[in-house]
C-alpha cells in the first residue's frame, strides 16, 4: 500500500518536473533569456559594418530612449 503510494507522488513529481520546470520555466526564463540575447546580438553583429554613421544613429536612438525614460518617469 505505502509503495503504490510512493510510486504514484514520484511519478507526479516526474511529472511536475517535466512539464513545469523544463517546458515552462527553463523555457521562459534561463534559456528564453539566452536565446533573445543571442538573437540580439546577432542582429547586433549584422549592424555592425564600421561605418561611423551606424553608430552615431545607434548613440541618438539609444539617447532618445534615455530621455524618453526620464521624462516618463
Amino acid at each position: 500500500m505505502i509503495s503504490f503510494l510512493l510510486n504514484r507522488l514520484k511519478r507526479l513529481g516526474l511529472i511536475f518536473w517535466k512539464n513545469g520546470d523544463i517546458k515552462t520555466i527553463d523555457r521562459f526564463g534561463p534559456d528564453g533569456f539566452a536565446k533573445l540575447v543571442k538573437f540580439f546580438s546577432n542582429k547586433a553583429v549584422q549592424f555592425q559594418n564600421g561605418y561611423i554613421y551606424h553608430y552615431a544613429f545607434v548613440m541618438l536612438v539609444g539617447f532618445s530612449i534615455l530621455l524618453t525614460y526620464l521624462i516618463l518617469i
